[in-house]
């Protein structure tokens, strides 16, 4: 999907910003009709400060993962649901 600020088109992943911001989430979990557009222009943000909220989701660098921390988060899922 694409978020339109000032003359920029963002391209983004609607579950991402569902997952990070409750208002991107009552906007796209209700019957508003941004709900289903590909398109979604935010006409008050400025390009600027949407750009800076999606580098803090859309992380550079990421520590990589292996069998070791996969196991190790599924035992602590496993011990903290007993």
């Amino acid at each position: 999907m694409v978020l339109m600020v000032e003359d920029e088109r963002f391209h983004v992943h609607r579950v991402i910003l569902i997952v990070n911001s409750p208002v991107f989430k009552a906007m796209f979990k209700s019957e508003f009709k941004e709900a289903t557009a590909s398109e979604v222009p935010l006409p008050e943000k400025k390009a600027k400060e949407v750009l800076d909220f999606l580098k803090q989701l859309y992380v550079q660098e990421r520590e990589e993962i292996t069998s070791k921390h996969f196991y190790a988060a599924n035992c602590k899922i496993i011990y903290e649901s007993l």
